[in-house]
């Protein structure tokens, strides 16, 4: 453990800042404790010696989740049936002590020495990560995209996290019931429960989509910025553009007695579908740049960009929604840029708020003033940069 030296990179008070982490059995990380910087810290190292498993340490702390598997099994260290995770957040100039147990079969949250849930843990710290994988934002398919929008609506209003669950409890039990009907239960004793669900569902469906649609307008805006984040991206500003599902007829406004009439429409093609055609989890989202699809049409170098500028974008957003910034996450931000637009997202990443970079390259930010902290992490040990 070393303390930290914070006396440059940073001109404003940060609001939202890590200030330790302590790893226990953590993937290949050696036990140890690492005090953070508030503005610039930089991970530097080969590729395979834990970099980036120190992020997405910090990211499990404040999410709960890894951003790059699923398999809570997968995190710990060789040989070890669980890890754990704790630290220190420093939010609006008070102290928060965060911690998370983990393994198969266990997964335990606390915040300030209590049992917590993520949104309790959101309003204390949220953490946006932007790593190569996440390119499914134009790769993958729509439950990428809506993911993209939930995380920073739950992010900038940590209450819509009920919502969610609410929304996919209802859909659960409602799917169960339309796979019984097709499976051969008489139909007539499962409408009576499937209108109650349906009930149900056109309320949190239509908070769903007034708040994806105001998200991204929100981001619309920032993208639009003239000195904003789109300015890396090369060619015309990239569009980001809401698909709601269904789509209402016009004089419509996605009011919850809108979408329960659309759900009583298709009641009948569910039924014998056995499944939910109606409802926000058939939204899909996509970025236009000059009228185009990125995803079919922008190169990896694009995309990455806009990414870039897009996760940038998410963390204005996410200020304007609460008040405080998020700490960013970036992974390999060298990775499939030029240098001038290294540079530029480089300028983007030094404000008044926290930044954690891992990078394969050492030499690129030595003696950069920009730079609160520079570790290195070979073999899972981690040290400071000299």
């Amino acid at each position: 453990m070393w303390s930290c030296r914070c006396s440059f990179g940073v001109k404003k008070p940060t609001e939202t800042v890590l200030r330790s982490l302590n790893c226990v059995s953590f993937r290949n990380l050696r036990d140890t404790q690492v005090e953070w910087c508030a503005g610039l810290n930089v991970i530097s190292g080969d590729n395979g010696h834990g970099k980036t498993n120190l992020l997405e340490a910090c990211f499990f702390l404040a999410m709960g989740r890894s951003f790059r598997t699923a398999r809570v099994d997968a995190l710990p260290r060789r040989g070890s049936s669980f890890f754990s995770l704790s630290g220190e957040v420093s939010h609006r100039q008070v102290s928060h002590f965060l911690g998370v147990k983990a393994g198969r079969g266990l997964r335990e949250r606390t915040l300030d020495g209590r049992q917590s849930d993520l949104g309790r843990t959101l309003e204390v710290m949220a953490c946006l990560v932007f790593a190569a994988p996440r390119l499914a934002l134009f790769r993958g398919g729509p439950d990428d995209r809506r993911r993209f929008l939930d995380r920073g609506i739950v992010g900038g209003k940590p209450g819509m996290v009920e919502t969610y669950r609410d929304h996919l409890r209802a859909l659960r039990h409602k799917n169960r019931l339309l796979k019984e009907a097709r499976q051969g239960r008489p139909v007539a004793a499962l409408r009576e429960q499937l209108a109650a669900f349906n009930d149900q569902l056109a309320g949190t469906a239509s908070t769903i989509r007034h708040e994806r649609q105001d998200y991204v307008n929100r981001l619309g805006k920032v993208l639009a910025l003239d000195e904003g984040p789109a300015g890396l991206v090369p060619g015309k500003r990239p569009e980001i553009v809401y698909r709601p599902h269904p789509t209402l007829e016009d004089g419509m406004t996605g009011s919850r007695e809108d979408l329960l009439a659309a759900y009583q429409e298709r009641a009948d093609d569910e039924i014998r579908r056995g499944h939910a055609l109606v409802g926000p989890q058939r939204d899909d989202l996509f970025i236009h740049q000059d009228g185009a699809e990125m995803s079919r049409f922008a190169s990896a170098g694009q995309q990455r960009a806009a990414l870039i500028a897009l996760k940038m974008s998410k963390m204005l957003v996410h200020k304007e929604m609460t008040g405080s910034y998020p700490v960013l996450l970036v992974d390999d931000v060298d990775a499939e840029l030029d240098a001038d637009r290294t540079r530029r997202a480089l300028h983007l990443l030094t404000g008044p708020y926290q930044v954690l970079v891992a990078s394969a390259s050492v030499e690129a930010w030595a003696g950069d003033p920009r730079v609160a902290l520079h570790l290195r992490v070979r073999d899972g040990i981690i040290s400071r940069f000299s």
